[in-house]
């Protein structure tokens, strides 16, 4: 498993497609989609935002 360490008091990433975020903003959603592209496929996931 990649991704950074986890800081004292906040959970770690446990699978390969976690994304630990510490807040939902913009950047937070964009990250979402990508990994959600990465797992399903640009296809799946940009016909769901049309």
């Amino acid at each position: 498993m990649g991704g950074r360490p986890a800081a004292h008091g906040e959970a770690g990433a446990l699978g390969p497609f976690d994304l630990p975020l510490a807040s939902v903003g913009t950047a937070g959603i964009t990250r979402l989609i990508d990994r959600l592209r990465d797992i399903r496929g640009a296809l799946m996931v940009d016909a769901y935002l049309r």
